[in-house]
């Protein structure tokens, strides 16, 4: 199999109950990326050793700062020009690969977002990408950018300085905005080639993840009292929704 301009790097912060699956489904890729980082927060389940068991993938196990830390160590050991981003409970549709190296030959673009199937016992849904352009709009909304199988060229992560680490889960929104102001060329890809599990960091801290977004939108020019409103709309409809599903 050719390789790719394409690393992708794997972060894992909760241990291997869906680690070997994100592996397969990367060693399964029609066309192989040009190599597979994996950053390992220090697990003490035995995840260590699966890695140390593995040939062909450079990995990490030692205590990070956070999520975003381990994603800025991950793109800055990798030697591509493109890197793709996977939590260990996400995984890969064979043709992903392939599909964004055809779209990176074909229209050369800094970001590529594909559209990912939310797969969860309560309610599995096919999440769009969506996203504010500049200049940005009026009403502000919570972008949709699908940030599991994203994938960035990394002069351009380099260029606004990774990820902020002040920030736990909400990292790629923030580093979203910051990429908006450079223009970048971006991507939406319909195909949907990657899969992401509930139960992630995210969703289990979702009020801390919605508290994130509303700094974040701060820090990026949206009006206090406007700001104010969207998180406790996000509260209240996350509370309603966990109800319903049976979450809380």
């Amino acid at each position: 199999m050719s390789m790719t301009s394409i690393s992708i790097i794997t972060v894992v912060k909760n241990g291997m109950p869906h680690l070997g699956a994100c592996i397969d489904s990367v060693k399964r890729q029609i066309q192989s990326p040009r190599e597979h980082i994996i950053i390992d927060g220090g697990s003490t389940d035995g995840t260590r050793e699966l890695l140390a068991s593995l040939d062909n993938i450079n990995s990490t196990t030692e205590k990070d700062r956070g999520i975003s830390h381990a994603f800025n160590k991950g793109w800055k050991k990798a030697s591509a020009e493109f890197v793709c981003h996977l939590n260990s409970d996400d995984w890969l549709e064979s043709n992903h690969i392939s599909n964004v190296q055809s779209i990176i030959d074909n229209d050369n673009p800094d970001i590529i977002i594909s559209t990912m199937f939310f797969d969860s016992p309560q309610k599995s849904r096919i999440l769009k990408p969506k996203f504010p352009k500049l200049p940005y709009p009026k009403i502000w909304f919570y972008p949709q950018i699908n940030h599991p199988g994203m994938v960035i060229r990394k002069s351009l992560l380099q260029s606004v300085g990774g990820y902020d680490e002040n920030y736990k889960l909400a990292m790629d929104a923030d580093f979203f905005y910051k990429a908006l102001k450079l223009k970048p060329k971006i991507y939406c890809s319909d195909q949907i080639t990657v899969h992401q599990r509930s139960g992630g960091m995210s969703q289990i801290n979702w009020e801390h993840a919605i508290k994130e977004m509303y700094e974040i939108e701060l820090k990026h020019g949206r009006f206090h009292f406007t700001s104010l409103l969207a998180y406790y709309w996000r509260i209240t409809k996350s509370r309603i929704k966990n109800l319903i599903l049976g979450l809380i």
